[in-house]
């Protein structure tokens, strides 16, 4: 066991820092970011099998976020199925929203989740290029490690 209490040879997704020009780094400053895949994938679950075909972005890893986002054209691309609707809360109005079931697919690691996902503008994804907002829905099954003394940056996804 690692001293994370992480099995040895767990998967995991290393976390990178994107600043405000959008630049990707290994270390801090930035906000943490994964590459990740939004996609709606019908045969999840049915065994092994070749994932193709997906775009990969950074995705925000936001600990604040109870659920994940993306913007209605990424969700729109990723060919999510509509589930509900209702209103999210951004930083300081409600707005109208659309629910969706989404996969989040992470390369790096070969792992998958199927999970909710909201559609926001994410007012800031232009100068970031984040379009994808990872919240504590997915975070919450597997382990984040956030280790700044030591520099290790990942999400596990085992």
């Amino acid at each position: 066991m690692s001293k994370y209490s992480i099995p040895d040879g767990a998967r995991f997704v290393p976390i990178k820092f994107a600043n405000r020009a959008g630049e990707i780094n290994d270390l801090p400053p930035g906000r943490p970011v994964v590459l990740a895949a939004l996609r709606h994938d019908p045969e999840h679950g049915s065994g092994p099998r070749t994932i193709s075909g997906y775009k990969a972005v950074y995705a925000l890893v936001d600990t604040g976020a109870d659920n994940n986002y993306a913007t209605p054209e990424l969700i729109q691309q990723a060919g999510c199925p509509q589930i509900g609707s209702g209103s999210i809360r951004s930083a300081n109005s409600w707005m109208g929203s659309t629910h969706h079931l989404a996969h989040i697919f992470f390369p790096e690691a070969g792992s998958q989740f199927e999970t909710d996902i909201f559609s926001a503008p994410l007012t800031d994804s232009e100068s970031t290029g984040q379009n994808l907002v990872i919240g504590v829905l997915v975070i919450k099954m597997g382990r984040l490690v956030m280790d700044f003394k030591n520099h290790i940056y990942r999400l596990y996804v085992d």
